[in-house]
């Protein structure tokens, strides 16, 4: 009897965890993500990860990581993005040490935690990928 009683508490979890992970079909409109983002982001151990992630319009993605000061230490992963969050945000499964997720903003992206969450705490800022400038669009914006 005790069973019974739980099948619609499991159900409603259930439900409730199917449309949370649901992933979006479309990206944002409002925001010009497709680009280039690299920086240096924290690393457990070491100098640091730096970390260019390239957005297509096509809706695919490269992700290439660098673990500074450790020899042959590069990983590049590509896929499709999957958007969450009305299009906000990015999830890329099945990245080279499980999926990362990146919060879409102006001109930068933020990596977020495993489960999708801002990071917190001193290093939170560190995990900003600022849009990387194109030397052609650069020179072209400045008349030369």
């Amino acid at each position: 009897m005790k069973h019974i009683k739980l099948m619609p508490l499991i159900a409603a979890v259930l439900i409730a965890s199917a449309c949370v992970s649901a992933p979006d079909a479309t990206p944002p409109a409002t925001l010009d993500w497709v680009g280039t983002y690299e920086g240096v982001l924290p690393a457990a151990a070491g100098e640091g990860i730096k970390t260019t992630l390239t957005l297509n319009e096509d809706g695919s993605w490269k992700l290439v990581r660098e673990y500074l000061g450790e020899p042959d230490a590069v990983f590049v992963t590509e896929g499709a993005i999957q958007w969450r969050m009305g299009g906000t945000v990015a999830l890329l499964a099945d990245a080279a040490d499980g999926d990362a997720w990146f919060q879409l903003g102006t001109d930068r992206v933020i990596q977020l935690d495993r489960s999708g969450k801002p990071v917190t705490g001193a290093l939170a800022d560190a995990y900003v990928l600022p849009r990387k400038v194109d030397a052609t669009s650069a020179s072209t914006s400045e008349g030369w």
